[in-house]
């Protein structure tokens, strides 16, 4: 059987925890009550996000793609 490695990065401010499984982000624990803020954002804002992030990033895409 495999051993498997179980950590967490614990967040005591924001009250978050990541539980890594072989150093892998895998869970994300935050306080129920905080889950009704978190929304998620509207497609433009998504599309204008990656635009951002594309252009910040256009050489290391351009060296990815060859």
């Amino acid at each position: 059987m495999e051993r498997l490695a179980v950590s967490a990065v614990i967040d005591v401010i924001a009250r978050t925890a990541v539980i890594l499984k072989n150093n892998i982000p895998r869970y994300l624990v935050i306080d129920f009550s905080k889950a009704d803020n978190d929304v998620v954002a509207p497609s433009e804002d998504v599309m204008i996000i990656s635009k951002r992030l594309i252009e910040k990033n256009r050489k290391a895409y351009e060296v990815l793609a060859k």
